[in-house]
């Protein structure tokens, strides 16, 4: 073991996967001597294409691991337990996914293994996660969390195959049985333990809840008797006790989360309601600070047991409206700590779930702004994250002390994405005061607010035509500093000005998609504007990008596209321009110089796929005045494009052409080669016979014009019928054995 490389051991890895259930305790000692074994480099390989490619490394060797333990958890439970927590020390993402997918599995209520061994598997685990210490158990708060999430889930899954061709899924609630129920407790014991011990860590108290609330849950797409109903509601009544121990020291937002529960349990539990759910209903609600808080913080119905939306959202703007009011000089203080307990978990908290709040604090700059002023001075470090709504709302009320604190603040180089937004935000714009922030951006290199100020920019254009020279400006910068995230506001908001661009503005904008690795949907929405007006500049927007990657030391997970591997619709706009566009794809074979030729001709070729699907006139007779010429070169160029497609009767002009062509030639027996080649490939073919279907598709295609009157067409035609044959027998052949081999349970 300790001479061969990771490859090899990856492969042997693989073959023992198949086998491990055979020697299951063989197999557990071989993988406790592969994780713990000193980890090897992995070889590097240089391929011409894709540049330097390493082989298999140390996590893939552990991720290999965890699934050979996976074919034995059954028959060595207690040992890949100890194993899989092993590697899920290993501190790579990926191989701790792959070992939480395990200890799901373990966890599972899988159907035929309850026929077989009952719940043992769950119980010899549950069993491990008590046994940890608290350190243990803070270590792997992953693993407890999934694991708890299966044990307390009410139903049962498996699957089976009863024949070659039938997979089964099978699924249904769980028999209720003691052991199930003392299962379900320990876990719900465990979770209480986890959270007491999680200290302050508001995020993962709340990962803990959600865990707890699987266990009041029932089946949602099954039948159940009143047994399984009986035990979710004991199960709940555990849950509200544990709630009730952890109110009186929560923080609002696991209040919040108590609290929808114990909405939901009113309507879950509506013929029997959960023995103390009336002494948690007193508890929320004797917490005034929290009954704040929730006005500010939160989604719209979720806390209204009836759901009602347009009511929870009338009730809490009308309560934000008191709350302005009765703000004054004499109890600001008071109201001051009250703001700062709101935000005390901003950071941690859910995005999007601060929206009355903000709406709190725009309303206070407009009607109470000295307040709001004196709020941000005594308060910037903790407000800061809120400052756009109060910036706002003293904006709508004193714009000339709002535009004051903002120039003060760019002065000092603090806040600059926020003033660079505000212009958004207050609809009201000052060009003096954006030329301001975008010069103090640039100096400091502040990414966030040029793209803010882009916003700004798109969002006043075109009512402020002389903003495209400061647009422009700004796309200019931010390619200076290899950002391109201005696309997606562009995308989104830039239809005016895209269509406002004259050539030498598109330019800036092709400049600045040159860093961008992959062109994606966004971007090509972009350049749909440009290809309508100048198609050429789009191919050599391309052509310069294939000369940009063929410079580039290209590695595996740095991937930069010449072009993109399909349009979503640009190849729609550019396709009616192909009396521009081919002249210039031709001349593409010749680039690249004697190493990287080979690079042009492969992405002209992907882009001739791409614009047209079906060769058009221009393209068919560009390609046969090029078969006319009888030369090695155009020759290339030809097959280089119909190796792109899947054949297609568009094809046959140049495939006569070029029969015509060097039928009488020594080439021809070449020639003839690669066209069958290209004839007969089908892309995705479905069911065993697939591609029977589409070889004899092919043949009926071929049928209409077999009339033509050139006798080397006839002859072409003919062997190229007798090839398709041969091809459908040879597979048909191979699919029968296929069938054969698979209904034998043989793959």
């Amino acid at each position: 073991m300790s001479k061969r490389n990771n490859d090899e051991i990856f492969d042997a890895l693989e073959i023992l996967v198949e086998y491990a259930h055979v020697t299951p305790r063989k197999a557990l000692h071989i993988v406790d001597v592969v994780i713990n074994k000193k980890p090897l480099k992995p070889r590097p390989t240089k391929l011409r294409v894709l540049g330097r490619i390493y082989g298999k490394s140390h996590n893939d060797i552990l991720i290999q691991c965890s699934k050979v333990l996976s074919k034995i958890r059954y028959l060595e439970t207690k040992g890949v337990i100890q194993l899989l927590e092993e590697l899920y020390s290993c501190k790579d993402k990926t191989v701790q996914s792959a070992v939480l997918h395990e200890f799901e599995n373990l966890a599972q209520y899988n159907l035929f293994v309850l026929q077989q061994i009952g719940y043992k598997t769950q119980e010899q685990l549950l069993a491990v996660l008590e046994s940890w210490n608290n350190k243990r158990l803070l270590s792997n708060f992953e693993i407890l969390i999934i694991t708890a999430k299966e044990l307390l889930t009410p139903t049962f899954e498996g699957s089976s195959m009863p024949d070659y061709k039938t997979f089964t899924l099978h699924s249904g609630s769980l028999a209720v049985t003691s052991d199930l129920k003392t299962i379900r407790k320990r876990i719900i014991l465990l979770l209480k333990k986890l959270y007491d011990i999680l200290g302050n860590n508001l995020p993962l108290q709340v990962r803990v809840l959600q865990a707890l609330q699987n266990a009041t849950q029932t089946p949602h797409s099954y039948v159940y008797g009143d047994d399984l109903e009986q035990m979710v509601w004991e199960d709940t009544n555990d849950v509200i006790d544990i709630y009730l121990k952890i109110l009186p020291g929560a923080e609002n937002e696991i209040i919040q989360n108590i609290e929808e529960q114990k909405i939901w349990f009113k309507r879950r539990f509506e013929k029997k309601l959960p023995k103390k759910l009336s002494l948690l209903d007193e508890a929320i609600k004797s917490n005034t600070a929290y009954e704040m808080f929730k006005v500010f913080v939160g989604f719209d119905g979720r806390l209204d047991p009836d759901q009602n939306f347009n009511g929870d959202r009338q009730t809490r703007s009308q309560k934000i409206d008191e709350f302005v009011s009765g703000i004054s000089d004499d109890n600001f203080e008071e109201w001051r700590k009250k703001i700062l307990f709101v935000v005390k978990n901003y950071s941690v908290s859910e995005p999007g779930n601060y929206g009355y709040f903000e709406m709190f604090l725009s309303k206070l700059g407009i009607k109470k702004t000295s307040l709001a002023v004196r709020l941000i001075e005594e308060n910037e470090k903790e407000l800061a994250p809120f400052f756009l709504s109060l910036l706002s709302g003293i904006w709508k009320n004193d714009p000339t002390k709002a535009k004051e604190m903002i120039s003060n603040w760019v002065d000092e180089s603090k806040y600059l994405p926020i003033c660079a937004f505000i212009f958004v935000v207050t609809d009201d714009f000052d060009g003096v005061l954006l030329d301001k922030i975008i010069n103090q951006a640039k100096k400091r290199k502040d990414i966030l607010a040029l793209n803010n100020a882009l916003r700004s920019i798109l969002h006043h254009y075109p009512k402020n035509t002389k903003l495209k020279s400061v647009f422009l400006d700004v796309i200019t910068e931010l390619y200076k500093m290899k950002n391109a995230q201005w696309i997606y506001n562009l995308w989104y908001q830039g239809d005016l000005i895209l269509n406002d661009l004259n050539e030498d503005d598109w330019h800036v904008i092709f400049n600045g998609l040159l860093i961008v690795p992959r062109i994606d949907y966004q971007t090509e929405e972009i350049l749909k504007y440009s290809a309508n007006k100048y198609p050429e500049n789009i191919i050599k927007f391309f052509h310069k990008r294939v000369e940009i990657k063929s410079k580039k030391k290209s590695t595996i997970g740095d991937w930069y596209d010449g072009v993109p591997f399909n349009f979503h619709k640009l190849g729609e706009v550019l396709r009616p321009h192909s009396r521009i566009i081919i002249p210039i794809l031709l001349g593409w074979y010749k680039d690249g110089g004697k190493k990287h030729n080979w690079l042009f001709k492969w992405e002209a070729s992907h882009l001739f796929e791409e614009i047209f699907p079906k060769l058009d006139t221009v393209a068919e007779k560009a390609l046969i005045t090029l078969a006319n010429k009888g030369t090695k070169e155009s020759r290339d160029v030809i097959f280089s494009v119909l190796s792109k497609y899947k054949g297609g009767s568009h094809l046959w002009g140049v495939v006569k052409a070029l029969v015509k062509q060097y039928s009488k030639t020594k080439e021809y027996g070449d020639v003839r080669d690669h066209l069958f080649s290209y004839l007969t490939l089908t892309g995705v073919v479905t069911g065993e016979d697939g591609f029977v279907r589409a070889y004899k598709a092919k043949k009926a295609e071929i049928q209409e014009i077999k009339n033509d009157p050139d006798k080397s067409v006839q002859k072409f035609l003919a062997d190229y019928e007798n090839y398709l044959n041969e091809r459908i027998v040879s597979e048909q052949k191979r699919t029968n054995e296929q069938i054969e081999l698979m209904k034998r349970g043989i793959n």
